[in-house]
């Protein structure tokens, strides 16, 4: 399990006390639906919403950046376009961060992720070629002057 970090914890009493008129109005919902923004009669808060609403922003401030499609080999699926920011590429950046703050400790990664296995954690972490490079030369550094970037570029 792992504990709610102590101001997190304070941040979301701040967020009920300054919200609960409209908690109580939404059944209780912590995060519920802009009343301007959803045709949905539910007041909590779909799949899609955050998504949508993380969308239309991103848009609004012209960060809505392209770079690719996806190929898909599967004739069910539509092509897709790739953008740079999204949730997902939000989930992507947070596990990074956080298996760089616990030093590269793959368990505890797996347990922030909240994944099954340890291979898909891996599949979220980001690793740019000279900090793997780095890496790999500081590990095994043994007084030659030979970098693993020389070798393999």
């Amino acid at each position: 399990m792992l504990k709610v970090p102590q101001s997190l914890y304070e941040q979301t009493l701040e967020y009920i006390r300054n919200n609960q008129k409209d908690i109580e109005e939404t059944r209780g919902y912590l995060f519920y639906k802009d009343k301007k923004m959803t045709r949905n009669a539910e007041p909590c808060i779909d799949l899609n919403y955050a998504r949508n609403v993380f969308r239309r922003y991103i848009s609004m401030l012209g960060l809505n950046e392209v770079y690719g499609s996806t190929d898909e080999t599967d004739p069910a699926r539509k092509k897709r376009t790739l953008r740079r920011l999204t949730t997902h590429s939000l989930r992507h950046y947070a596990i990074t961060t956080f298996n760089r703050a616990v030093h590269g400790d793959i368990i505890l990664t797996k347990a922030f992720a909240r994944h099954k296995d340890v291979g898909s954690t891996q599949v979220y972490i980001h690793t740019d070629k000279e900090e793997l490079y780095g890496a790999i030369d500081s590990a095994f550094s043994n007084g030659l002057d030979i970098k693993i970037r020389d070798i393999y570029g």
